[in-house]
């Protein structure tokens, strides 16, 4: 099975025009972007999900992110998100990790691949089982994105009232899976499948 990588500069992201929908894409609040720049800051990796609301832009899904929940932290190599969350209805789960500063410059704008061990061995496992399996990794200078389909990333710039809805959809799923999960810690099994109806 192939698999489609898309990278995107940081600064391109958050300056970008307002352009046509050509394929399934990510939309980022702008009230989360300065978190997807502190998560990238410290020595260690993190990894969790996306939490977003599936819409329709024509023929095209927009993942909505309305939460940026971690699960995971740990050094190079140990870090993926250890259950496989599902949610139904109109939500889905994208999940993510980071490549911080303290990991080097090496690994600000790829994934790590290394044979057998690695990012892409990894993700590729994960799609292998789940076939609309999607990830995107946050790193200083780039977001990256990854899945068996060609997936975009945006930028939603936010007023007043609509900030106020995206603090208060975060709050309801970090209290909400922090809820669900706390027996779950030990888990490392990613088969094993924490589903939210």
């Amino acid at each position: 099975m192939t698999n489609l990588i898309k990278k995107f500069k940081r600064e391109a992201l958050l300056n970008a025009e307002v352009k046509k929908i050509e394929c399934n894409t990510i939309v980022i609040p702008q009230t989360f972007w300065q978190e997807t720049i502190d998560i990238c800051n410290g020595e260690n990796e993190k990894a969790g999900w996306l939490i977003c609301k599936k819409a329709f832009a024509g023929d095209h899904i927009l993942y909505l992110v309305e939460c940026m929940y971690t699960s995971t932290e740990g050094n190079s190599g140990s870090v993926t998100p250890k259950l496989r969350l599902t949610l139904s209805n109109d939500h889905t789960v994208i999940e993510f990790h980071v490549h911080p500063i303290g990991l080097g410059e090496t690994w600000f704008d790829k994934f790590s691949d290394f044979g057998e061990r690695g990012d892409i061995a990894t993700l590729n496992e994960r799609l292998n089982i789940v076939p609309q399996y999607k990830h995107v990794l946050f790193t200083p200078t780039h977001l990256l994105t990854f899945g068996k389909e060609e997936l975009d990333i945006r930028i939603a710039k936010t007023n007043e009232e609509s900030e106020s809805a995206v603090v208060e959809s975060k709050s309801y799923w970090t209290n909400f899976l922090n809820e669900k999960i706390q027996n779950k810690n030990q888990m490392s099994i990613w088969n094993l499948i924490l589903k939210v109806e």
